[in-house]
């Protein structure tokens, strides 16, 4: 089945964490890494376009 998939996020970000903030969410969250992509891995990445979207205006229509 193909439809629309609306997502909706509300995310408030910190201006900034001190040292005791950065090491309770390294806690709870994976591990940070860093990742090299290499060509191949970027060909298989799928490009995909991010919209403004009244949410409100969606579920009328649903």
């Amino acid at each position: 089945m193909k439809d629309k998939l609306y997502i909706h996020f509300v995310v408030d970000f910190p201006y900034s964490l001190n040292m005791d903030q950065c090491k309770a969410l390294e806690a709870v969250l994976h591990p940070r890494t860093l990742i090299q992509l290499t060509d191949i891995d970027i060909d298989e990445c799928e490009e995909t376009m991010l919209h403004d979207v009244n949410i409100d205006e969606c579920e009328k229509t649903t």
